[in-house]
């Protein structure tokens, strides 16, 4: 399991400071951020009718959802953002903040997401 240093990722170069993710985002949160980061983008669809049947006729029961409306949309959120451009992103900002996530923290997950990309995209060249 990696670590992802949330602390140090929102420094300036400048040396002061932005918003951290501690800032604007309670523990329960930040650990609904961190589940995002690691479900796969399959997790954004509801499974298809062959895999529903499958699934009741093994007694299998998936539960990719999280009881809090307000933690599902950040978690899609999340999980949007990290699989796909901004642009494929939007409805899920809309519907996290619908949910009840802040401007500021919708914000600082696209700054965070799109740092990541670029990131990839670059090590790949």
């Amino acid at each position: 399991m990696a670590y992802v240093d949330f602390h140090t990722q929102f420094q300036q170069s400048a040396g002061r400071p932005l918003l951290q993710l501690d800032d604007l985002f309670s523990r329960t949160e930040l650990s609904t951020i961190r589940l995002g980061m690691q479900d796969p983008v399959a997790s954004l669809s509801k499974p298809g009718a062959i895999s529903l049947r499958l699934m009741t006729a093994f007694g299998i029961h998936v539960t990719t959802t999280l009881a809090d409306p307000r933690l599902e949309a950040l978690r899609r959120l999340v999980v949007s953002l990290l699989h796909h451009p901004l642009e494929r992103s939007c409805d899920e900002i809309e519907a996290a903040m619908a949910a009840g996530i802040s401007v500021a923290q919708a914000n600082m997950l696209v700054d965070l997401f799109e740092r990541k990309t670029s990131r990839k995209s670059l090590a790949r060249t």
